[in-house]
């Protein structure tokens, strides 16, 4: 059972953009490329980052309205589960760039 609720969890007006749990057998998900550049205005459900998983293209949303205020990983890099992609600042909270 999943006990992970269906939003991420707000900390302080930062939202956590995970690396879901999709099955691709013998391939680990890489970045193709970003949708959305640093630092821009985004809504919920625009898509953000485009990941590479043998010949399966996924694009990920936002999880929130905001701005996108940090990318951890780049294009070309290999990605996991549960690994925070991206971090959408929501709200006036100062940006941590």
């Amino acid at each position: 059972m999943n006990e992970r609720p269906d939003k991420p969890e707000r900390e302080g007006g930062l939202i956590p953009l995970e690396m879901p749990d999709f099955d691709v057998p013998r391939q680990m998900p890489t970045v193709s490329c970003w949708l959305a550049p640093l630092g821009s205005q985004v809504v919920e459900g625009d898509r953000l980052i485009e990941l590479l998983a043998g010949e399966v293209v996924v694009d990920l949303a936002a999880p929130a309205t905001g701005r996108l205020a940090e990318k951890r990983v780049a294009a070309g890099d290999s990605v996991t589960p549960g690994q925070v992609l991206a971090v959408i600042q929501t709200g006036d909270e100062p940006s941590r760039e």
